[in-house]
C-alpha cells in the first residue's frame, strides 16, 4: 500500500468509532452520537480546565464555533465551587495533573518531593467546605511536588499532626508515577522525625538514595535542607 493508501486508512479509522475512542471521552460521544444531557467525569472536567485557564475565549470558540463537546463554562466554575481539598492525598489535584501532564515533555515531567511540617495556631476552626468544624491542630504535614526542567509547583499532600511515614511517601510516589511524572528526589528538613523516614528507607551518608516504588530500576535521591515547603 502506498503512503496515500495508509493517510486515508487513518483517516477512516479515526472517522470510525473505533477512532473516535482514542480523541473523545466516553462522554463525549455521547453527546456526538445525540445525546442531550450527559455526566462529565473528573477527568473530563479536568481536561477541559486544563484549556480553559489558558484562554477562555479560545475554549469559547472550541466548544461553541468547533462545536467541540465539552463542559460549559457555569459547570466548570460549579465543579471548582465543589472542588475537595480533604486530609491526605490530594487525589482531584493529581487527575488535575494528569490531565495537563500530555502538554508536557519527557523533561517538564521529572519532579521532585518537598515536604515539611507546618505551625497552625491551634484553634478550632469551621470548615465550610464541608460545613464542619476542624478541631484545634498544631502542625500540619504538606507535601509540595515541584518540576526539575520547567517551573511548576503543586500540593499533593496534607495531614494534619502527622508525620511523614514510608508507607504514605510511598503512596504519593506512585500516585504521581501513575499519572504520568517522573519522582527522582525528595527533599526534607533536619527535623528528629524526618531521620525515622531516612532510616525506614535505608537512606545515609553512604547510601542518599532509595528505590522507586513504582520502579525499583530508578532511584530517588535523598536531600535535607531547612525550610523545604
Amino acid at each position: 500500500m502506498d503512503s496515500s493508501g495508509k493517510k486515508a486508512k487513518k483517516q477512516k479509522n479515526q472517522a470510525s468509532p473505533r477512532g473516535m475512542t482514542k480523541i473523545f471521552s466516553k462522554s463525549q460521544q455521547q453527546l456526538l452520537k445525540g445525546a442531550e444531557k450527559v455526566k462529565w467525569t473528573s477527568m473530563d472536567i479536568a481536561k477541559a480546565l486544563s484549556v480553559a485557564v489558558i484562554s477562555k475565549k479560545a475554549y469559547e470558540t472550541v466548544r461553541d464555533v468547533w462545536k467541540v463537546p465539552l463542559p460549559s463554562p457555569r459547570t466548570l466554575r460549579r465543579w471548582g465551587t465543589n472542588f475537595e481539598c480533604k486530609e491526605g492525598l490530594l487525589d482531584e489535584v493529581i487527575t488535575i495533573m494528569k490531565s495537563v501532564e500530555t502538554t508536557l515533555d519527557k523533561f517538564g515531567k521529572i519532579c521532585i518531593l518537598k515536604f515539611d511540617e507546618i505551625s497552625l495556631t491551634s484553634q478550632a476552626s469551621w470548615d465550610r467546605s464541608f460545613d464542619m468544624i476542624q478541631p484545634p491542630h498544631s502542625k500540619a504535614q504538606v507535601v509540595m511536588c515541584s518540576g526539575i526542567c520547567s517551573k511548576w509547583n503543586q500540593p499533593v499532600y496534607y495531614g494534619y499532626d502527622k508525620k511523614m511515614t514510608r508507607q504514605i511517601l510511598s503512596r504519593i510516589i506512585r500516585k504521581l508515577e501513575q499519572a504520568g511524572y517522573k519522582v527522582c528526589a525528595i527533599v526534607s528538613d533536619f527535623d528528629t522525625a524526618n531521620q525515622g523516614l531516612w532510616t525506614a528507607l535505608g537512606v545515609g551518608l553512604s547510601k542518599p538514595f532509595f528505590e522507586n516504588p513504582s520502579d525499583p530500576s530508578r532511584k530517588i535521591w535523598a536531600f535535607q535542607m531547612h525550610h523545604t515547603c
